[in-house]
């Protein structure tokens, strides 16, 4: 298993394209990510705005994207604002 938090979020794109076919490059049956969901918290979005990441992107993508690279794709809310993506290779 391959695991990552709090890292596809900041990515653009491009890079989280090559982050998930490089965990599942890697994994031999799952990859699981730790990151935000769609859920908006004000301190997180000024926080992201500040650091200039891919946040807003992510979060609207999220995890239809992920689908675009793994069999399939659980969601497991951890809070409101965090979920676990769980990533069948």
């Amino acid at each position: 298993m391959a695991c990552a938090a709090f890292v596809a979020h900041g990515m653009d794109r491009e890079r989280r394209t090559r982050l998930y076919l490089e965990a599942r490059r890697c994994a031999e049956k799952a990859v699981l990510f730790q990151d935000f969901n769609d859920r908006r918290h004000c301190l997180i979005d000024l926080v992201e705005k500040f650091e200039g990441s891919d946040y807003f992107n992510f979060i609207k993508a999220v995890p239809a994207e992920m689908e675009e690279y793994f069999f399939s794709v659980e969601v497991v809310p951890v809070s409101s604002f965090l979920s676990w993506y769980l990533c069948r290779v």
